[in-house]
């Protein structure tokens, strides 16, 4: 099963089709099978695309789908079951989590429920700030992906188009940025 991924949906987009990317990497060659195209960089997957996704389900989402609920990964699964290729794992946490600011010299070490780290200086923060950070091997909201793990900007989050980092002071580092419970 496939763990690193990031699904994106957009509404507007016609015809409807939902991308699920896992790396970057350019693509080198796809292969099309029903409703389903597999893209690759040599042997490696890089992205499925699900055609016609809305004649299946509604989503109400425009981008990133940060945390995929167990009903949309299960039609995912059927999907590419039928179609013979490899499946999604479930998701329990997103790919963002609050970060404390533990110590800053040439790099920000921060620690989170990801365990302690050393990112790139940013600007503006200090000692004891909350902020939030992606986990390595992710997408951000703007479709970026990050091999490393970083300190996130308002539009890194999909929030707006500020270049900003989001500082969430009042947030508890043990916690996923959006964790919630599945009803």
């Amino acid at each position: 099963m496939l763990t690193n991924y990031g699904i994106f949906y957009y509404f507007k987009r016609s015809p409807h089709c939902l991308l699920i990317y896992f790396s970057d990497e350019e693509v080198t060659y796809s292969t099309k099978i029903g409703k389903v195209t597999a893209s690759y960089h040599g042997v490696d997957l890089v992205s499925y695309e699900i055609d016609d996704i809305d004649k299946l389900m509604k989503i109400h989402a425009n981008g990133l789908i940060v945390l995929p609920n167990k009903a949309l990964i299960d039609i995912i699964n059927s999907i590419l079951r039928k179609e013979t290729f490899e499946t999604l794992e479930y998701k329990v946490r997103s790919d963002f989590y609050v970060a404390r600011i533990v110590a800053i010299n040439d790099k920000i070490k921060v620690t989170s429920l990801l365990g302690e780290k050393e990112l790139p200086l940013v600007s503006g923060l200090k000692v004891g700030d909350k902020v939030i950070i992606n986990k390595e091997n992710s997408f951000t909201c703007s479709e970026e992906y990050r091999k490393e793990s970083m300190i996130c900007s308002y539009r890194d989050l999909g929030i707006n188009k500020s270049n900003e980092i989001m500082k969430v002071n009042e947030l508890d580092i043990e916690k996923d940025l959006f964790e919630m419970e599945e009803k």
